[in-house]
């Protein structure tokens, strides 16, 4: 079964709580993986990650041609694994 943690600061990293609950196919009604359970600690780590991220300037000194190709390409991705997804 596939296990699927928190995105946070750019990795997979587990609940700090270790919660996880189970997800299902909705074609089958059965169990196909695992995810991380977020709880107050998780999204402290995450919004401070962000304001990190934000501060940083990365995305915001791209232009608008370097922002609309990355967007471009995670659609593009999003769409090919679409029936994963």
């Amino acid at each position: 079964m596939k296990e699927f943690g928190l995105w946070i600061d750019g990795r997979s990293v587990p609940a700090r709580a270790g919660r996880t609950a189970p997800t299902l196919d909705p074609a089958t009604e059965e169990p196909w993986a695992t995810v991380a359970v977020a709880g107050p600690d998780d999204v402290d780590a995450a919004v401070a990650a962000a304001r990190r991220a934000h501060a940083s300037g990365v995305w915001r000194k791209k232009s608008r041609e370097e922002r609309g190709a990355i967007l471009m390409a995670i659609a593009t991705a999003l769409f090919e694994r679409q029936d994963e997804i």
